[in-house]
């Protein structure tokens, strides 16, 4: 399953023109690794967030997207359709559309309401315009990312050298970091404890304390130099505050407030 249904390459790569021999990639190609970037994603979100997917009901990876408002089917004509389904639509703003009215869909694509809480009728389907989550503005720029650098680099193999350059900025800029945090893995493929996004994802995610103060209580988490005394911890708190050599102090001078 593909998380867009078109990529501008004008946008992608401003110095491509149609019609110039091996800058011509035809939209068909560019869609295939846009479906290849798409199966990756979802291979990862099945992987990293299976103990919240075993939540819904059923336990499923497609009742699961769908509860996060990210389409978890493909249109088709003359396809049965239940509600609950969602479908991605080329509009733009790009936007997610879910089945609200249980039918079969018509003989061609429908032309998508483009607004949010606009309804389409498609065959014997209603559908309903619900937007784009977080989620899934996330993970479209994912999958943008990894499409560009999948791009450049066969552009690249043509001699292109805007596209080799294109194609590096995306893969190391964007794109490996992207699945890093996904993954929840550093630069070397190493587990972390949680992913910059999993909060999006798994609301029981491990996440960073958003209070300093607190990690000085259970300690060796304060800056290089910076104690409980220096951030006006004291007594019961600056003994259990205590650097302990973590950040160069062993319980003395600023690590325990003199204790």
């Amino acid at each position: 399953m593909a998380f867009t249904s078109v990529v501008n390459v004008a946008l992608l790569y401003p110095s491509f023109k149609r019609g110039v021999p091996n800058q011509q990639p035809p939209d068909s190609y560019i869609q295939q690794f846009i479906d290849d970037v798409g199966d990756v994603l979802i291979s990862i979100l099945e992987r990293r967030f299976n103990e919240a997917i075993s939540q819904v009901s059923p336990p499923t990876i497609n009742v699961w997207l769908a509860s996060l408002g990210l389409p978890n089917a493909s249109w088709y004509p003359s396809q049965p359709v239940s509600i609950g389904t969602i479908v991605l639509d080329s509009n733009s703003p790009l936007a997610a559309q879910a089945c609200t009215g249980a039918g079969t869909t018509g003989d061609t694509p429908p032309s998508f309401a483009p607004v949010l809480e606009g309804t389409t009728t498609d065959g014997g389907v209603t559908w309903t315009n619900i937007g784009q989550s977080r989620q899934l503005r996330v993970l479209e720029r994912g999958n943008r990312y990894g499409a560009a650098s999948q791009l450049g680099a066969i552009m690249a193999s043509f001699g292109v050298t805007s596209a080799a350059k294109l194609q590096e900025e995306y893969t190391d800029a964007d794109w490996k970091p992207f699945c890093n945090e996904l993954n929840a893995e550093d630069s070397k493929g190493r587990p972390k404890a949680y992913g910059m996004f999993d909060v999006l994802f798994d609301p029981q995610a491990n996440v960073q304390t958003p209070r300093p103060i607190m990690m000085g209580i259970a300690g060796a988490d304060q800056p290089f130099g910076i104690g409980p005394c220096q951030e006006g911890i004291g007594g019961y708190f600056g003994l259990y505050g205590r650097d302990y050599g973590r950040h160069g102090f062993n319980g003395g001078g600023g690590g325990g407030c003199g204790q």
